[in-house]
């Protein structure tokens, strides 16, 4: 799960470096890829849980947690990408 999701992060970092074609579409494929890694994120949680339902209720406070730090990792992670190409870009003209 985590290997997946530092793809997806890692694949957006790339892609922004190639993409330098307008802000307004770096923002548009950043929003894409967010919502993909809280997807990817909420159906694994999803399994997780169904796969463990006599689960301690501690060990689902810790997945959620866990998920939770994933996620506003990853969305700032994207937003500093986004803002870094974005004042680049307005530098570079």
């Amino acid at each position: 799960m985590e290997s997946l999701i530092m793809s997806v992060i890692i694949g957006n970092k790339q892609s922004k470096f190639f993409t330098r074609s307008s802000s307004s579409s770096i923002s548009s494929s950043s929003s894409s890829r967010i919502i993909v890694v809280i997807v990817v994120v909420l159906v694994e949680v999803v399994g997780v849980i169904v796969e463990s339902k006599a689960a301690a209720t501690a060990e689902v406070v810790v997945v959620v947690v866990v998920v939770v730090v994933v996620v506003v990792v990853a969305v700032v992670v994207v937003i500093v990408v986004v803002v870094v190409m974005v004042v680049l870009g307005k530098a570079k003209d």
